[in-house]
Parts: structure tokens; sequence; C-alpha cells
């Protein structure tokens, strides 16, 4: 057992920041295992307990001692100072306390949730982008002209004056896909200058942009294909037309924000998936970390640090740090960039994502519109 936690690990007073950040600037001490999550016997943690100089306040969780706290134990033992010496008179007296402490706690602005509250951020995890109108909101007043210059806007317009080109529509591959010269056109188009590395796509299952787009559009019921061929619908002109940018930017958003599967084409963990399901919150750490460009791998950071239990479950491959590449290709890449939220650069020959450097874009304070 170690004497004392690294730097860079939790703190284990349970505040869920790195110990470099915590008590490591007020000169304490808090003895643990070296290994996060690693397996310590409970007689280990009672020698710990019954050593403790309670001068440093309460005694640290097992969990705490562990190295693994729980996100709650900085509001118990916040409570638990408030409480003191305090003798209830009874357990009514007690309950009312305890439930306006909790309702009080869960209900303030926390610095790791970027001025969120608990509440809302149990909200963020619980529903998509749609369920956190209160939190965040697409603005129906962000300029058409703004709209027009998204990524992910003009790739879909692009398929639309493809697909109505020829009023018979266009001609499916025996797969079933998209023309393999469509594809190429459009890789050449919007795909090519973004990639390191160049390569001709055989068909759409080369490239995900398009794959992506198509899904979207058929999901959405704006495309269909019978006989052989795809062709546009109705439901899809109204979108076509320069009034309808704001319906299509929202239908883009929402579909590839909830609908479209964010790991589709990685080779990422399963539980990767939730970086989707917080996506209220990535796009909160874009609003008050990148006003000007910064590392992918910094962004990465403060998402770590609001979420210190799925963090410490993913464990780096040698200087590989695969939540920083996860965060930096599922959401800044793949989809903030996708719709004009943010915009990046990248010194030469740097292959990494998490080492280029994003900033948001003037867009982003025009279409999203934020409750708190």
């Amino acid at each position: 057992m170690s004497d004392k936690p690294g730097r860079n690990d939790p703190c284990p007073c349970g505040s869920g920041k790195k110990y470099k950040h915590c008590c490591m600037k007020k000169g304490v001490v808090i003895p643990f295992p070296s290994g996060k999550g690693r397996d310590v016997s409970m007689d280990d943690y009672m020698r710990f307990a019954e050593s403790w100089d309670s001068s440093r306040g309460p005694v640290p969780s097992y969990m705490e001692f562990r190295g693994t706290p729980n996100p709650a134990s900085e509001s118990l033992n916040e409570i638990k100072r408030k409480i003191g010496d305090r003798v209830f008179e009874s357990l009514e007296e007690a309950q009312a306390f305890f439930d306006k402490e909790f309702q009080a706690s869960n209900s303030a602005p926390r610095e790791d949730f970027l001025g969120l509250s608990p509440v809302q951020m149990h909200a963020i995890l619980a529903n998509r982008f749609s369920g956190n109108r209160d939190i965040v909101s697409l603005n129906p007043d962000a300029s058409r002209e703004s709209i027009e210059a998204v990524p992910a806007v003009i790739q879909c317009r692009y398929l639309f004056e493809q697909l109505r080109e020829d009023e018979r529509g266009i001609k499916a591959t025996q797969k079933g896909n998209l023309p393999r010269a469509l594809v190429r056109d459009f890789y050449d188009r919007f795909v090519k200058e973004t990639k390191v590395f160049d390569f001709t796509p055989t068909g759409e299952d080369d490239l995900v942009e398009i794959k992506g787009l198509r899904y979207f559009l058929e999901d959405s019921g704006f495309m269909k294909k019978r006989d052989g061929r795809f062709r546009l619908t109705k439901k899809a002109e109204p979108l076509m037309a320069p009034e309808g940018a704001f319906a299509l930017y929202r239908a883009l958003f929402l579909y590839f924000a909830e609908s479209w599967n964010w790991l589709y084409s990685t080779r990422f963990p399963e539980n990767f998936d939730f970086f989707q399901k917080t996506l209220v919150f990535c796009l909160r750490i874009v609003k008050h970390k990148a006003a000007r460009f910064t590392t992918g791998e910094e962004l990465a950071g403060y998402f770590k640090t609001a979420f210190p239990q799925f963090a410490g479950d993913i464990k780096p491959i040698g200087e590989f740090d695969m939540l920083a590449s996860g965060f930096c290709l599922l959401f800044l890449e793949r989809f903030a960039r996708f719709m004009g939220l943010v915009e990046m650069e990248r010194d030469e020959g740097n292959f990494m994502g998490e080492e280029a450097r994003y900033r948001k874009t003037g867009f982003f304070d025009e279409v999203l519109r934020w409750g708190v």
C-alpha cells in the first residue's frame, strides 16, 4: 500500500477532483492504495479508520479509502460538518433537517459540473437533448445564412440535389446502397480534406459520413427506395426550400444527437455510448471552456472531472488516453464539427485528435439557447 495518492489520482476526500487540485494543496495526506479500485481487505480499512485523526475531518469511507469515492461523499461530509455535535430531539426533526440539506445540496450549482446542479446532471443522464429544454434548446431564430454554412446542412442539401436531378431517382447498387460514383464524389467534396490519410472509398460502407446521412434521410421519411432506386419523398420538399433551413438543421441535429449510434464503425467499447447520453454536458464544456482554441485532451479533462466513476473505469493503454480519444472523435469530430458548433486546428503531422485544438464557433452561441 502506498503512503499517499498520486498527483493525478482522485482525491480520497471524495471531492471527485484530482489530488493535486484538492487536498494536496491543503497539505493533507490521505493514504490509499495506488491501484484505482484495487481490492483492499476490511481489516486494512478498520486499522486505517482506528488511526484516523479526527481533527482532519470525518473518516473517509471504505470506497474513498480504495480510491473509488462515491460522488455523494462530498455532500454527505458537508452535512456531517453542519450537524457537528447537534442532538436531534426526534426522528421527525432529524428527517426534516436531512431533507432540507439534501435538497439544498442537490439544487446548488457545482464547479465540477460547470455551474449545473446534481439535479440538473441527473436530468441530463435521464433524458436526451430534447428532454432537457430547461437547460438548453435549439434557437429557431438562428440566421438562415449561418445554418446554410453548417457541414451537415451542406452535405444533406448535396444529396437532395443528387436525388432530384433525375425524376426517377438514383439507381441503387446490387447491395442496395448508394452508387459508388456518388460516394466518391461526396468524399472528394466534403471528407477528403478532413482525413489524415487519403483513401478511395469503394462504397458507402467505407464512408460513415454518407452512411449516416443516408440513414437520416430514410429513417426520417425524406427518402425511400423503391424498385431499386432511391427517391425523395414529398416530406422532404419543405426542407429543400431556403426557408426550410432551420427545420432541416433541427431534424439533423436531433437525429444525430438521439437516434444515430455514435459508436457505428468504431472499435470503442459499448459503454462509450455514455458520451452520447451526456451530450448536453459535452456541449456545456464547449460553452464554458472552448472560447479559445483548446486541446481535446484538456476539454476531455472536464468530462473526467464531472464523471469520475466513468473515467475510472476507462484504463489508459500505455500513453494512449482512450477516454480523451473517444470524447474527441465521437463528440467533437463526428457531432460538434458536423453540426457547425466547433472548429478545429492541428499541427502538421499531428494525427491524434486529443492533441488537436478546438474552439466554439459563433454559430454555437447563435443556435444554442441556454436556460442556465
